[in-house]
């Protein structure tokens, strides 16, 4: 599994996101102030448009109401020009007849820079009756020009010329009725382009502006936005870690425990409370020397103390009931500081260690016992011989022959002696084939029920419901089980319960053997299984190591718990057989 290195390009994804959000909304917001600039623009210029329409109509009605004055000189026309052109808005004002002659203008108005020939006009208005136009004169600079066909008399006032009444100049608002087009005039109104200009700066500016406040408001809110998402991310990623690390520390095999800068106990896996046989609560809190008060802890001390490192330091059990210790002590980095001590039970082993070590030793003693059977045994047919010619030169009830038996008897039982020596040194490989281990331990038990019975001892079988196979020697087993069960019996004089059971755990067939008894001294469990090491008068202390020599044959294992008074249990792990 290929494992992201720090620095990768998820790394940067906030930052990306953040600014491929900040570019989209300066997109949408710079789409948005063109818009509202270009419809006020359109709006400014539609007014624009429209106050030059209405001074066109009303140089329409200034043209009839000259008419109706009789003046043909047409200076109320110039007149209304003139003050209409006073405006703040207007520029210029000036009438075209069809001719192209300058009707009336106004004062600002220069016909040779500002005026503008009927061809120019109609190619301007074309099909329109009128059209607006941004222009740049020399003068003036930009200027709206509206371009304005009109016709001041339409039909209804057609007997002004059927009286005779002469064509104004500029007066004429309608097509003309002859069709000869002299009805036709034409109007040039000048509108400042500055308001307009301004407005759509002060606009521009404005939409910047707001623009700007809307980005960096939704820029700061978006920023928020991640720094939450981020404090909550980290947070549930700081969560996860925590929680990962209590997982890993409370599952470890071995113990953990924590110790702060002052020397009090801060934490404590279970596998520690185990090992140390103290709960946590009455560790946690707790001074180190408090806590680990025993005499035994005297060489971690000086390590504790200075909080200088140290690895594999071996603790043993001293007075206490905890076993045999490793303990490893590092450095805690980082501001909490302190030191964490591992803790290692060693029971285990200490135990395969001793296992060893007890082989060794029977190994060479199997090899010397070997041989001094074989120097004893010689004369001791020798001495077996003679005195069964001895038995006939006696009488049956003679002092003689009572002692001559008793030479007899004695020899027969160093000759049994000397056989389960030759058999304890002369391990043979075990015939093995597939056995119930329960069958063995039924027709075991029936073999000692009646000396268990008159001795006051109650066998009970607490077996596996199923069988429990694997591959073993029967004769080995029976073997083995019959030791057990009368070094159970001889060790419960005044009666007791006797139990054997068997069980499958993983993947191992176990064998428990249990009894009443009297029980084991501690400072005789380490040589239990040694041979002629006995604590009855009447033993030969080779049971045991038999026994032990057929769980090593068989590739098992066996242990011992037992204490004075509380009884003895043994307890064998044989392999299962493969399936």
């Amino acid at each position: 599994m290929k494992l992201k290195r720090p620095g990768t390009a998820a790394g940067y994804f906030p930052a990306i996101l953040l600014l491929s959000t900040v570019l989209l909304l300066a997109l949408i917001l710079a789409s948005l102030g063109q818009r509202s600039l270009e419809r006020e623009k359109a709006l400014l210029f539609d007014l624009k448009g429209k106050q030059a329409e209405f001074i066109v109509r009303s140089l329409a009605s200034a043209s009839r109401i000259n008419v109706l004055m009789l003046d043909p000189s047409s200076r109320y026309l110039e007149r209304f020009v003139n003050d209409a052109a006073q405006a703040g808005e207007v520029v210029f004002i000036a009438v075209y007849d069809h001719m192209g002659q300058l009707v009336a203008g106004s004062h600002r108005f220069d016909p040779d820079l500002h005026g503008m020939t009927v061809a120019e006009i109609e190619g301007r208005l074309g099909s329109e009756e009128g059209t607006f136009f941004l222009d740049n004169y020399p003068d003036f600079g930009k200027v709206y020009t509206l371009v304005r066909r009109f016709f001041p008399f339409d039909r209804s006032w057609l007997h002004f010329r059927m009286l005779g009444i002469p064509s104004i100049p500029g007066i004429t608002d309608d097509e003309d009725p002859q069709g000869d087009g002299a009805g036709t005039y034409y109007a040039l109104v000048g509108m400042e382009a500055a308001d307009l200009d301004e407005a759509v700066r002060k606009g521009t500016r404005q939409v910047l502006l707001n623009g700007f406040m809307f980005l960096l408001i939704g820029t700061i809110g978006f920023y928020f936005l991640i720094l939450v998402q981020g404090y909550y991310s980290a947070k549930r990623a700081l969560t996860d870690v925590k929680q990962f690390a209590v997982d890993v520390i409370d599952g470890m095999a071995e113990g953990l425990i924590n110790i702060d800068n002052m020397g009090i106990l801060r934490t404590a896996n279970p596998e520690a409370e185990v090992i140390l046989g103290i709960g946590k609560k009455e560790l946690v809190g707790k001074h180190w020397r408090e806590a680990f008060d025993d005499k035994a802890w005297e060489p971690a001390y000086r390590f504790l103390s200075s909080g200088t490192p140290f690895y594999d330091l071996e603790i043993p059990p001293g007075d206490s009931n905890r076993p045999y210790l490793r303990i490893t002590m590092i450095p805690v980095r980082g501001e909490t500081g302190g030191v964490v001590l591992f803790l290692r039970d060693l029971g285990e082993v200490k135990s395969l260690q001793a296992e060893v070590h007890r082989s060794e030793r029977l190994a060479a003693l199997g090899r010397m016992v070997a041989g001094m059977a074989h120097e004893i045994r010689n004369p001791l047919n020798s001495i077996r011989g003679f005195s069964q010619h001895l038995q006939s030169r006696f009488a049956a009830d003679s002092v003689e022959r009572r002692s001559v038996d008793t030479i007899v008897r004695e020899v027969d039982r160093l000759n049994r002696v000397i056989t389960e020596l030759l058999d304890f040194s002369r391990p043979k490989d075990p015939d093995l084939s597939q056995i119930d281990l329960n069958e063995i331990v039924r027709s075991t038990t029936v073999l000692i029920e009646g000396e268990a019975s008159s001795q006051g001892v109650t066998c009970v079988e607490d077996l596996s419901p199923g069988p429990v196979r694997f591959l073993g020697d029967g004769d080995s087993l029976k073997q083995l089980l019959l030791n057990l069960f009368l070094n159970a019996i001889q060790a419960m004089s005044d009666g007791g319960v006797l139990t054997v059971s068997t069980s499958v755990t993983g993947d191992r067939a176990v064998l428990t053997v249990s009894d009443t008894g009297a029980g084991i001294d501690e400072v005789d469990l380490d040589r239990i299984f040694e041979p002629f090491y006995t604590t009855r008068e009447t033993g030969t202390g080779l049971g045991l190591s038999i026994v032990h020599r057929i769980v090593q044959d068989h590739g098992g294992e066996i242990r011992l718990k037992s204490s004075p008074g509380q009884g003895t249990t043994f307890v064998i792990r044989f392999p299962l057989a493969d399936k």
